[in-house]
């Protein structure tokens, strides 16, 4: 749960990340938020999509 806002503090002060919309959308990807914007909805998407722990085809 904490892994979301962990990256998004790692992308700010060791890669050097300042878009905020790309931040938000690091730090909520987890479990989401209020009114999400399209970025933040997208991110959501891919991490599901992508995470070691699916076992569906595709």
């Amino acid at each position: 749960m904490w892994h979301g806002i962990c990256a998004a503090i790692l992308a700010r002060t060791e890669w050097g990340v300042e878009d905020e919309a790309v931040l938000s959308a690091i730090a909520c990807h987890t479990a989401g938020k209020p009114g999400m914007s399209r970025l933040d909805k997208i991110l959501v998407y891919l991490a599901d999509m992508t995470s070691a722990e699916r076992d569906w085809p595709g």
